[in-house]
């Protein structure tokens, strides 16, 4: 009787050994379902919907898909130098002086007068749009207002059709960004302008501040 008994109590630990193994085994889905649980969790916010995705860049996220926004685009964004990942206002604005010499290269005074006010007037609707297209209100990416802004550095030697050498195109390009980038008054006051108009303003401003430095200094270089 004795080793009976003896034998069921062994055959009680052997089976609850087996048990606690059983359930040991059971523990391990159990947790990797809670792991996966709260993996799952994790791409979820708050309100139960899914987290989504980073956006991509404007360049390729905001890039519009019909042509006349895609033209507008592309004038916006100064041929895409807008979307330099280092100083887009100052890459973009190595456009300017360029283009500018090379219109008095192929027009006539009035061509040029015509070509400058043709330039700075289509500045805020096409400032306006690309802004919109890239839902912000002064895009860093539109870089058209920096490169327009030229035609007022250099307007004083265009009316007494000086010649546009380097030096003045270099010089005219250097206080153009130092006004610009300091954003001194009424820079400043008229950046807070509603949309293209505002950013169109600001840059006109900086480039009139830069034409009568660069004037100046172009007079007093001459009379010594």
């Amino acid at each position: 009787m004795l080793q009976r008994r003896e034998h069921v109590q062994q055959c009680k630990a052997e089976y609850s050994g087996i048990t606690q193994d059983d359930q040991g085994i059971q523990q391990v889905p159990e947790n990797e379902t809670s792991r996966n649980s709260r993996s799952d969790d994790s791409d979820r916010n708050f309100s139960g919907s899914e987290v989504q995705p980073p956006a991509a860049d404007s360049a390729g996220a905001n890039w519009p898909q019909n042509w006349p926004d895609r033209v507008v685009m592309t004038l916006a964004t100064g041929f895409g130098t807008g979307f330099s990942p280092w100083a887009p206002g100052t890459v973009g604005s190595l456009l300017g002086p360029p283009l500018i010499w090379s219109a008095t290269q192929f027009l006539p005074a009035f061509g040029l007068f015509l070509a400058g006010v043709v330039c700075i007037a289509a500045g805020p609707p096409i400032c306006t749009r690309a802004a919109r297209l890239l839902g912000a209100h002064d895009p860093g990416a539109v870089v058209y207002d920096e490169i327009a802004a030229f035609w007022i550095v250099f307007l004083p030697q265009l009316l007494l059709q000086q010649q546009l050498t380097v030096p003045v195109l270099c010089a005219g390009f250097v206080l153009f960004r130092i006004f610009d980038i300091s954003k001194l008054w009424p820079v400043s006051r008229l950046e807070k302008l509603p949309d293209g108009t505002g950013i169109m303003a600001d840059d006109l401003a900086a480039g009139a501040m830069a034409a009568i430095c660069l004037t100046t200094g172009i007079e007093l270089s001459q009379a010594f």
